[in-house]
């Protein structure tokens, strides 16, 4: 789901079955579909570097950096520029 934030930006969310969440927070002129591609890859490649029953078995809040994700920063950097980061978006931008 991606929602207007007062004319300032978006935020778009993505809540899988097991209620892992990411949320990105965009500039309005982000397109839409690329913080979900970012999410889903994310999500994909922290769930292979977590212990996912230690996950699963989460009460309450943990304190910052107890599952941490090494790889958050190469992604905001990547993704700084959307087509440099997904072949798919780059082939789209040729095409327009």
């Amino acid at each position: 789901m991606t929602v207007d934030i007062d004319g300032i930006g978006k935020c778009s969310c993505w809540t899988m079955v097991d209620e892992l969440s990411v949320t990105a927070i965009t500039s309005p002129g982000y397109d839409e579909k690329v913080p979900f591609l970012l999410i889903s890859k994310m999500m994909i490649e922290y769930r292979e570097t977590i212990d996912l029953e230690e996950y699963l078995n989460v009460k309450v809040d943990m304190k910052e950096g107890t599952l941490p994700f090494d790889a958050i920063d190469e992604y905001f950097e990547k993704w700084q520029d959307p087509t440099g980061a997904d072949v798919l978006l780059k082939i789209e931008k040729e095409l327009e």
